[in-house]
């Protein structure tokens, strides 16, 4: 079900495979989804089992394809940059620089839109 005010639009998988292959993608693209995502079907599941209601607001700040599966090791489970394998990673790659600054950047305005949406979404209700 659907938050007051808030109108779904496409259709999200979740797949456990952080960097999939071209095949893989453009199944998924055909098949209709727009956006890949790894946690919000486990979160669902935990709150169907208790019958906990549960909403997810989700942004996207790279696309498949696009963002290197290696920078996934270049931040912890939380999130926070660790800053030794961010300058390893660059010496070795300098071609990534740009593309890991479109990611901070697109990621420091996913992480915002999420919380405005948060945000107004717990204020409707």
């Amino acid at each position: 079900q659907s938050l007051p005010g808030v109108q779904p639009a496409g259709k999200l998988v979740t797949h456990d495979d952080f960097d999939m292959g071209p095949d893989e993608h453009a199944r998924l693209v055909a098949e209709g989804f727009i956006a890949v995502d790894m946690e919000t079907a486990a979160i669902a599941a935990v709150c169907e089992a208790r019958g906990c209601a549960w909403s997810a607001v989700r942004v996207i700040s790279d696309l498949v394809g696009v963002t290197p599966g290696a920078v996934i090791d270049l931040a912890d489970a939380d999130g926070n940059p660790k800053i030794g394998a961010g300058l390893r990673y660059m010496v070795r790659h300098p071609a990534d620089v740009p593309k890991l600054l479109r990611l901070a950047r697109d990621s420091t305005a996913a992480a915002t839109a999420a919380a405005r949406a948060a945000a107004e979404t717990i204020g409707r209700a």
